[in-house]
This record gives structure tokens, sequence and C-alpha cells, in this order.
């Protein structure tokens, strides 16, 4: 079954690949799902469908055009399906967007 961003339902959750803190769940975090699919969960900004992160958490992606300062800037779909709200489990200020991989240069795994 593709991935669908709207709703993951019985799909497998997705594994973290990069994170901020130790425990991957407070913080700023590269997730991937099945299909390769990108979940980042980052602090919300003032634009819809974009999230802050630590630069050097995906430094694959630091380009000048998603560069602020010592974030980054990433946009996608914004995640709002109930289980995967559940599953991130976001404190207050933050958001999670999904970042299809034919738009960024791929990631692995990483203990940054």
């Amino acid at each position: 079954m593709p991935y669908q961003p709207e709703k993951m339902g019985d799909q497998k959750m997705p594994e973290i690949l990069r994170s901020s803190c130790d425990n991957g769940t407070t913080c700023p975090t590269i997730h991937r799902a099945d299909d390769g699919a990108f979940i980042v969960q980052g602090y919300r900004t003032a634009s819809h469908g974009t999230v802050r992160i630590p630069a050097w958490l995906a430094t694959e992606w630091d380009t000048p055009s998603r560069r602020d300062g010592d974030d980054l800037l990433v946009t996608g779909q914004l995640v709002t399906d109930p289980d995967t709200l559940a599953y991130l489990d976001l404190p207050d200020g933050e958001a999670a967007v999904i970042v299809h991989p034919a738009d960024v240069v791929a990631l692995e795994v990483s203990s940054c």
C-alpha cells in the first residue's frame, strides 16, 4: 500500500532517522515512512507547512534557499492524521510536515 500522508491507519509507523535529542520525540526529528517519504518534526513557523530544524540535523538539505541562520526551513504537507500525530506526540510549538523523497536529497540513519 503506498504511503498516504493524510492517513497512516494500518501502515507501519515511520522509523527515526535523525533526532536532535536522545528520546527522539520532544525535539526536531526526521522520520522515514515505508515508501521513503520523510516526516520532519520541527518548530512551527509563521508559514503554513513549514517547520524549522537545526541545520546540522540534515546537512544534505542545506541550501541558501532553506537556510535561516543556524536553522533550515523545511516545507511540506502538514501532518494532520490523528494516528501519526499520536505516534509523534508533538510538544507545544512543534509541527510535522511530509517531504517527498523526490523533493530532497536522500538521508540515511545518522547519529548526528
